[in-house]
């Protein structure tokens, strides 16, 4: 009889500047199907703009938006960064009218849907900043209290990887029953709202803290070793999976090498150009001033074009990573398990073991911040031509992509030595 599964849609509510936490929820949720399915018979979907809408006419765009997801979803995700968004008919974003509606569906039935809002609190270049766009977010977020919202900051995109992992893991497991979400009672909520914001912090360091949980899961969802595939076998994969991950590593760290030495000979052509015309006009219709934006359309599309092309080389690169890691850590944790049931496994050995894959999250640890180091020096890069902004966000979602899978390679990885110790 084939197990019947209980599908949740999470629905990922953000601007075009988030692009990267879309994509890195996207490979979140991927993760956690591979565990609850098992552990609650629960799988999730996520949904977002654009890629599941489609065209359609209505009062305005955002109406249209509205109409086609209405109540479809039963998590509602928030993020926002230093954009706040455009405005709508009915709100100051297409984000603020979403997550408004959210609360409404929440507050008319509190066992409909669940909420989360993230604010990304990133170290940005003032010359880049909207300051207009950012006001709005903050006085956005400083309404919260006052409706009863919690909600969580996070730094980076690696940062947002952990916390949404846990949060929506440990949502599923405290508060989704009997196939549906519990019934809260709401004038706890209002009398929670009035407590200082700072509040929100001593939240995210104990939901941070609370790792068994997941530690648990990994243990009740791991493969079992099949009978047919011995020790060695489980060995000789391995070390394949290492070998070809080293290899997909190298090349995209040589990739990444390339952009930034492309980068810097475009900033010099930049700098060529500004020297050459920086004391002419640059506005008006003089023949100089279109030479002058001719050529720095051409320089700014060029980084455009190395970005499109960096793009294209890594994607193939983070899927095949992807199964490197999911192959690596499984047959070590399945090799590990059979040498500690038919082979007496001595203490020595443990101890490599535990050393070599304490290296292993280290050295994923450090990728990580040379990843979102390069992620944030592109997101500071002023959008001055229509295809660079294209090829910034489309790198963006990329790099987060790559981001989450290593982050929870990293999260594998810790768990094994946790297994390994006990």
């Amino acid at each position: 009889m084939a197990l019947q599964l209980t599908q949740l849609t999470v629905f990922f509510s953000g601007t075009s500047e988030m692009d990267a936490e879309r994509a890195a929820l996207g490979k979140v949720v991927e993760e956690l199907n591979r565990m609850l399915d098992k552990a609650h018979k629960i799988t999730l979907k996520m949904i977002s703009w654009p890629d599941d809408f489609r065209p359609g006419v209505n009062e305005d765009p955002q109406s249209e938006l509205n109409q086609q997801l209405q109540s479809h979803y039963d998590i509602y995700i928030g993020v926002l960064g230093s954009r706040f968004g455009t405005p709508t008919a009915r709100a100051g974003s297409g984000t603020e009218e979403e997550f408004q509606l959210a609360i409404s569906r929440f507050l008319q039935d509190t066992t409909s849907v669940r909420v989360f809002f993230y604010f990304k609190r990133a170290n940005l270049d003032p010359l880049t900043i909207d300051t207009e766009q950012l006001q709005k977010v903050q006085k956005f977020r400083a309404g919260f209290p006052e409706q009863g919202v919690v909600y969580m900051d996070f730094k980076n995109t690696a940062n947002f990887v952990e916390m949404v992992k846990k949060h929506l893991w440990n949502l599923i497991t405290d508060e989704w029953q009997n196939n549906a979400w519990q019934s809260v009672k709401l004038p706890t909520i209002a009398s929670n709202s009035k407590k200082d914001v700072s509040e929100n912090e001593d939240t995210e360091n104990q939901v941070q803290d609370e790792n068994e949980s997941i530690t648990e899961l990994v243990k009740e969802t791991e493969n079992v070793v099949e009978e047919e595939v011995g020790y060695f076998d489980l060995i000789e994969e391995f070390y394949k999976a290492v070998d070809s991950m080293t290899s997909k590593m190298g090349e995209m760290a040589k990739y990444t090498t390339q952009i930034g030495e492309q980068f810097t000979a475009h900033t010099d052509a930049a700098n060529e150009l500004m020297e050459k015309y920086g004391n002419k006009p640059k506005v008006g219709g003089s023949r100089e001033a279109q030479k002058y934006l001719s050529k720095a359309k051409d320089v700014i599309d060029g980084v455009a074009n190395a970005l499109d092309s960096y793009t294209t080389k890594m994607t193939p690169n983070i899927s095949a990573l992807k199964t490197d890691l999911s192959v690596m850590l499984t047959r070590f944790r399945d090799a590990y398990k059979f040498a500690k049931e038919q082979l007496e496994t001595p203490e020595e050995q443990k101890q490599q073991d535990i050393a070599a894959l304490t290296k292993f999250v280290e050295t994923m640890d450090s990728v990580v911040d040379q990843i979102t180091g390069f992620q944030e020096t592109l997101r500071n890069i002023p959008a001055l031509t229509t295809k660079f902004k294209k090829a910034q966000r489309h790198a963006a979602a990329v790099l987060g992509e790559l981001i989450a899978e290593i982050k929870i390679s990293i999260d594998q990885g810790n768990d094994i030595i946790t297994q390994i110790k006990e």
